[in-house]
């Protein structure tokens, strides 16, 4: 990546903006940390909440290279609660943004997108929404 790219905020600085559904006492995981372990965790093919906790546990050094897990790992419980109070297109949005600017400085390209839902972890009995989960690739 170019000059430009190094200038480019963290994906923690484009979720900020996300409405935090939760009240104040009930927020020791900060919002940007449980969605981009929550991601993350999807894209390494977690099946479920507690798959996402697991994630997180294994991956707990590495994840704190760029997450301040000033609290260590949320419990799945946490996950859970959060992700079905989200907005998906607020989520959607702002990780948009943050495509666009790495996308910048590059000159138009096709982009491969693979979109999927998430099979084994949603029960429509619990009022929970099923995860999504939209890969694209470019050469660049």
């Amino acid at each position: 990546m170019g000059r430009e790219a190094e200038r480019i905020a963290p994906l923690t600085a484009y979720l900020s903006v996300i409405r935090d559904p939760r009240v104040e006492r009930n927020k020791l995981y900060p919002l940007e940390e449980v969605i981009i372990i929550t991601i993350l965790a999807v894209i390494a093919l977690a099946q479920g909440w507690e798959d996402i906790e697991r994630y997180a546990k294994a991956k707990k050094d590495w994840l704190g290279r760029f997450l301040r897990l000033e609290h260590g790992i949320p419990p799945h419980d946490v996950y859970r609660r959060v992700m079905s109070q989200l907005k998906p297109e607020e989520v959607e949005r702002c990780f948009m943004e943050w495509v666009r600017a790495i996308r910048k400085g590059y000159e138009r390209e096709v982009a491969a997108i693979d979109g999927k839902t998430v099979r084994g972890h949603f029960k429509p009995g619990e009022g929970g929404k099923a995860f999504h989960v939209v890969s694209a690739w470019a050469r660049q």
